[in-house]
């Protein structure tokens, strides 16, 4: 009876050890880029091809193969582990795996287990005491919440802030749960303010006064809104 699988098992070795001794594949149809680069595929499997096609042909920009401290990158969650506490996810330019704290992620990891949030976010890689390369959300946010703030400055567009506690003179407030702001307390409402505890926690809208580069702080203004 004839076997399908055996004749395509014969083929495929036919064609694995068709080379001679070579360890070069030559059979691999490289791209014009790689060819004048001077690039040698070595892996002989049948399936030598379709990697290379997979991981090489057609890329915009070279794989990162090595992670350094204050490297962003985009990645895409693949699994949350709440044992561990770490989500891990995939450099989408070099496909290598990075590992992010659930402290270090600002939403609930278990909204992105549940696909009920965005698996495709921005990291900043940072160096662990323990040496161990992570990737860390939070910080990459707040990179880029402060340039939102810095272009609210110059276009003078309001936003909200969560007052988050009492502090000499005002409040300390939060944009997005990441970048302080002050919101001094002749500032925080349109009238006089009888009890400054009645603000915490509260979301209000504010605009941007100033800027306090001594304390890396912006001053907020409700009354400017």
């Amino acid at each position: 009876m004839h076997n399908p699988f055996l004749v395509q098992e014969i083929v495929d070795y036919d064609l694995l050890f068709s080379q001679g001794n070579s360890k070069i594949n030559k059979r691999i149809k490289l791209s014009p880029e790689d060819k004048k680069a001077g690039v040698k595929i070595f892996c002989k499997e049948t399936y030598a091809q379709d990697l290379y096609d997979n991981l090489y042909s057609g890329m915009t920009k070279p794989a990162n193969k090595d992670f350094t401290q204050g490297m962003i990158c985009k990645v895409k969650a693949k699994s949350v582990n709440f044992s561990t506490k770490m989500i891990e996810a995939q450099d989408i330019d070099s496909l290598s795996s990075i590992y992010i704290p659930f402290r270090e992620f600002t939403e609930d990891p278990s909204l992105l287990a549940h696909h009920q949030v965005d698996s495709t976010f921005k990291v900043v890689i940072y160096k662990s005491d323990n040496g161990d390369f992570l990737g860390s959300e939070r910080k990459c946010a707040a990179l880029t919440y402060r340039d939102d703030l810095d272009e609210f400055s110059k276009t003078n567009k309001w936003f909200y802030v969560k007052v988050v506690s009492l502090v000499r003179g005002g409040y300390l407030a939060l944009y997005k749960g990441t970048v302080k702001c002050f919101l001094p307390g002749s500032h925080a409402a349109a009238n006089v303010i009888r009890d400054f505890n009645e603000y915490i926690n509260k979301e209000i809208p504010v605009m941007i006064e100033n800027y306090d580069a001594t304390n890396d702080l912006f001053i907020v203004s409700y009354k400017k809104y």
